[in-house]
């Protein structure tokens, strides 16, 4: 008697353990799905990186070749619309210029080609928006 006690002590025991591994299991690959989804945008992030310092330069080319501005005019150029915001800080703060995503309503810059919460793209296109 004691015996089938202990059987179904262990039965439950083990229906118990199999649940919580098939739990974990789930979880497990709801977490690979979200590490190969954070994979893919950072890989897209990287080629629209390349993309813009492909326009950025080919930009510049043009200018020196076309209008004959020099590299210390570029860099007084970078000065002033680095303090657009009022700091030399090496960034601009486009916080003024903010929209709402058409898809999932979280606020980001309207500069966005992509929305940095759902990957939607915007509507406009622009010259830094290279395909």
């Amino acid at each position: 008697m004691i015996d089938f006690i202990w059987n179904l002590f262990q039965d439950s025991d083990i229906q118990r353990l199999r649940a919580e591994a098939e739990r974990r299991g789930e979880h497990s690959s709801s977490m690979q799905e979200r590490a190969a989804s954070t994979e893919a945008r950072l890989l897209e992030l990287e080629r629209r990186h390349e993309q813009l310092k492909l326009v950025t330069l080919s930009l510049w080319r043009l200018l020196k070749d076309k209008v004959d501005l020099s590299d210390a005019e570029l860099e007084k150029y970078v000065a002033s619309t680095d303090l657009l915001d009022g700091v030399a800080d090496g960034a601009v703060d486009l916080s003024k210029e903010l929209i709402k995503c058409r898809h999932c309503d979280h606020v980001h810059l309207n500069t966005a080609v992509v929305c940095p919460f759902c990957g939607a793209r915007s509507s406009s296109r622009n010259a830094f928006d290279v395909t």
